[in-house]
C-alpha cells in the first residue's frame, strides 16, 4: 500500500484551519515518533478521524496549549491510515525542545500507554517517514524522549524505532535537497511585504508572519499547480494547475477556470486585476485568458516565441508577459525594454510594474535584476548567483517595497526556495 492510500486529507478528517503556519527553519535531519499518551484501546476505525478532531481541538484551544494548530506533521492509527498534519515544510510544536521542532517532523501514533503497536501502523510508520525523507526532511528518526524526559512514545514505538526504520526501495526523489520547499514552482508577493511559496502539490508556505488561508496540499490534483496570485488586500490567493483548475483561499473569488478545455499548451502564471474582481491566465505559448472583470487585450498565440512565457502582470491600461528568455510582450500597456536575444544565467521568474507602470522590474532565478523605464535598480546579492550555480538555492520571486507615491523610495525584495526562506532586501 501507497502512502498516497493511506493518506486521510485535512479536509477529510475535518480539520479546523490553522491560525499560522510557520516555515521549519532546519537545517532538516529527520523525523520523531510520538503517541498520544493515555490508553486509547483500540478504535473502531470509523472513530478515528474523531479523535483526530479531538486531539487538534485540545492542542489549539485548550488554555496550556492554544497552538497554532494539531502539534503533529502527521498522525497514523492502528489500522494503517495517515493523518494530514502540519505536514511538509512546517514547523512542529510536538519535539518538545527548539533543536526539535525546528530540525524534525513529529509523527504520533493514535494510540497510549498497554495500547499495541499494530503491524499495520508500523507499516504506516515507515511509509509517512520514508515520504518525509524522499522530501528532504533528512534520514534520522528519534523517539520523542530522545529530545526530554518522557514516557512518549511508549515502549513499543520506541523499541521499532531503535531497531531502525528501513528506507524505502529505488525510486525518483520526491523533492530538492534537504532544507527546501519540497517541489516549489511559484512565488505569490504580498502588498506590503512577505508573501507565499506554492509547491507543485498545491501546497502553500507563508514567509514569515504572513497568514495560511489554506492550499492543496494532500488533495488529488488532475494536473501539477504551477503558480498562484495574490489578492490585493493580501487577505487570500488563487492558485492555478498546469491544465487550467483555479482554486481560491481567504478572500480570492473564484471567477472561473479552464479545467477540462483544451489548451494548445500548459498554462504557466497568472495574474489578479489591481481591484481582486477577476485574473488572468497565460500559458506557454502566450495564451491568455480572462476572467471576472479582467480585460482582454490580446495575446502572443500564433506568434513566434524564443522562449515560453512564464509569468504575466497587471499593468496600467493592461497587462504585461515575460518570457523566460527576458522578452517583454506589453498589451494594452505601455513598453519599455525587454532583455530578448541578450543571454542569460538563468531564466527570468517574475515581472513587476512600477507604481503608475512608468516601467518595470525582470527578476531572474539567480537573483538577477533587470530594470526598465522609471525602475529603478537597487543592486543584487552576489552569493545567490554562486549558490544558484551549485543548484543550492533559486529566487522564486519578488516583491516591492517603499511608499508607491515616491520613486526614491522604491525597491524590492527577492525570496528564496530555501527553508526558512530567505529574503534579500534591496531600498534605499
Amino acid at each position: 500500500m501507497s502512502l498516497a492510500d493511506r493518506l486521510v486529507t485535512r479536509r477529510h478528517w475535518g480539520a479546523a484551519p490553522p491560525r499560522e503556519r510557520h516555515a521549519i527553519p532546519g537545517p532538516l535531519r529527520g523525523n520523531t515518533g510520538h503517541y498520544e499518551g493515555p490508553h486509547m484501546g483500540t478504535p473502531d476505525h470509523r472513530h478515528c478521524a474523531e479523535l483526530v478532531r479531538g486531539i487538534q481541538d485540545f492542542h489549539m484551544n485548550n488554555p496550556d496549549r492554544h497552538w497554532l494548530d494539531i502539534a503533529y506533521s502527521s498522525m497514523f492509527c492502528p489500522h494503517g491510515s495517515v493523518f494530514e498534519g502540519r505536514w511538509l515544510g512546517i514547523r512542529t510544536a510536538a519535539n518538545g525542545t527548539d533543536i526539535g521542532n525546528t530540525t524534525h517532523y513529529a509523527h504520533a501514533y493514535l494510540g497510549g500507554q498497554g495500547d499495541p503497536l499494530t503491524p499495520d501502523a508500523k507499516a504506516a510508520f515507515v511509509d509517512v517517514v520514508n515520504f518525509f525523507r524522499a522530501n528532504g526532511s533528512g534520514t534520522e528518526v528519534f523517539p520523542h524522549n530522545h529530545w526530554l524526559s518522557t514516557g512518549c512514545p511508549g515502549d513499543e514505538l520506541a523499541g521499532f524505532i531503535a531497531q531502525g526504520i528501513p528506507a524505502a526501495g529505488p525510486g525518483p526523489n520526491r523533492g530538492p535537497a534537504p532544507g527546501g520547499v519540497p517541489g516549489a514552482v511559484g512565488f505569490m508577493g504580498r502588498q506590503g511585504g512577505g508573501g507565499w511559496i506554492v509547491a507543485q502539490d498545491g501546497g502553500v508556505f507563508g514567509i514569515g508572519t504572513t497568514p495560511f488561508f489554506g492550499s492543496m496540499g494532500g488533495h488529488p490534483l488532475t494536473k501539477p499547480v504551477v503558480g498562484g496570485a495574490a489578492t490585493p488586500s493580501g487577505q487570500g490567493y488563487w492558485l492555478v494547475s498546469s491544465d487550467g483548475g483555479v482554486f481560491g483561499f481567504g478572500d480570492a473569488t473564484f471567477r472561473g477556470s479552464l479545467a477540462e478545455k483544451a489548451l494548445g499548451a500548459p498554462i504557466s502564471a497568472m495574474a489578479s486585476t489591481p481591484d481582486g474582481a477577476g485574473y488572468w491566465l497565460v500559458g506557454r505559448d502566450g495564451g491568455v485568458f480572462a476572467f471576472g472583470n479582467a480585460p482582454f487585450h490580446g495575446s502572443m498565440v500564433g506568434r513566434a516565441l524564443a522562449a515560453p512565457i512564464v509569468a504575466i502582470a497587471a499593468a496600467q491600461g493592461g497587462y504585461l508577459l515575460a518570457g523566460a528568455d527576458g522578452g517583454v510582450f506589453a498589451f494594452g500597456a505601455d513598453f519599455f525594454g525587454s532583455i530578448g536575444k541578450n543571454p542569460l544565467n538563468a531564466p527570468i521568474v517574475g515581472i513587476a510594474p512600477t507604481p503608475g507602470a512608468g516601467g518595470y522590474w525582470l527578476f531572474a532565478a539567480d537573483g538577477g535584476v533587470f530594470a526598465f523605464g522609471n525602475a529603478p535598480f537597487r543592486g543584487i546579492h552576489a552569493p545567490l548567483m554562486e549558490e544558484y550555480a551549485q543548484d543550492a538555492r533559486r529566487v522564486m520571486g519578488a516583491v516591492l517595497v517603499g511608499e508607491p507615491s515616491t520613486r526614491s523610495t522604491w525597491g524590492y525584495e527577492l525570496f528564496s526556495d530555501r527553508l526558512p526562506v530567505e529574503r534579500y532586501r534591496f531600498a534605499p
